[in-house]
């Protein structure tokens, strides 16, 4: 189960092409967020352990948040009438990263005491998330002095096999940042090892001349302890989740055309694997009308329309 989110915007793009070259210059601004997690642990919020009485759940996560802005230059090379290749060079400026390589825990519930015995995994890295954010905030800082950087790259070409098919394929985000400002590690000092955790004794809670609050704060200590977490601020390197489109054009007649779109992103745990089907008519010159279907992370039937108007200098889509 995962959710995704990405988001993206140019903040200055420049190209300029000379004969059968093309040389470009984009900065861009980028959101990418990863959550993968197990179906036990969304039951585990929705119903307790108490649903889960002498049985063990497991509650792994990974989740991943990156909030960067690229300078990237591009070259493309009209090598033929029929093929045209390109890379991008990217430099890489990273203002806030989580990355959760591990969050898991097991839980069993003794179904006689109703402890609860835990094993912890965690190893979790982040930066730029800062406890005072807004108290020692500068702008200025924030947006171009943090010791963030890395390197990616992007390749691709374009190839007109004949007057009927055509074909693309494009890698992207090959690199990885160095993370090195404001960064906090969390790992667990003793990985799979379990400690248990029996409660609260009401009659402490109600008795205890130390009140209520000397309750909470053994209950805290316990879990603390058990859990175990070292806390360090050492630098670290995440690999961008690299990216594959892969393209089929078939042109039916002057009117129609057939298009096949693979998509392939790589997570550290795992590949997902999208594809697109579409169709585009052309029943006017100055008139397009696009349809498909979808399969993105085995959700097989997203549909999709569009229209595209060209008037002369202006196009409304």
């Amino acid at each position: 189960n995962s959710l995704n989110i990405t988001a993206g915007a140019d903040l200055f793009h420049a190209g300029l092409k000379i004969k059968s070259s093309y040389f470009g210059f984009v900065m861009t601004e980028k959101m990418h967020f990863h959550f993968n997690y197990s179906k036990g642990l969304m039951e585990f919020l929705t119903k307790g352990n108490g649903a889960y009485i002498g049985e063990k759940v497991d509650l792994n996560t990974q989740l991943y948040l990156e909030h960067r802005r690229d300078y990237a230059l591009t070259y493309a090379l009209e090598l033929s009438r029929k093929l045209t290749a390109g890379i991008r060079v990217k430099r890489m400026y990273g203002m806030e990263n989580i990355s959760v390589e591990k969050a898991g825990a097991s839980f069993y519930t003794d179904p006689q005491t109703l402890a609860i015995t835990a094993t912890p995994d965690i190893m979790i890295n982040t930066s730029g998330i800062e406890s005072n954010t807004f108290g020692d905030f500068v702008m200025s800082q924030y947006l171009f002095d943090r010791s963030n950087r890395g390197w990616a790259f992007d390749f691709g070409f374009v190839s007109k096999i004949d007057e009927q098919w055509s074909i693309a394929s494009s890698i992207i985000d090959i690199g990885n940042i160095r993370w090195q400002s404001l960064v906090d590690n969390y790992k667990s000092k003793k990985s799979n090892e379990s400690f248990t955790y029996t409660g609260i004794d009401l009659n402490q809670f109600w008795n205890d001349t130390a009140g209520a609050g000397a309750v909470f704060q053994s209950m805290m200590d316990t879990l603390t302890n058990g859990l175990d977490i070292k806390h360090t601020h050492q630098s670290y390197i995440t690999k961008l989740p690299v990216q594959n489109y892969t393209s089929a054009n078939y042109k039916i007649n002057e009117k129609h055309e057939a298009s096949l779109l693979l998509h392939f992103i790589r997570y550290p745990e795992q590949l997902q694997v999208n594809a697109s089907i579409q169709h585009q008519w052309q029943p006017l010159k100055w008139l397009d009308i696009v349809s498909g279907i979808s399969m993105i992370n085995k959700s097989i039937f997203n549909l999709s329309m569009g229209m595209c108007v060209s008037l002369e200098d202006y196009q409304f889509y």
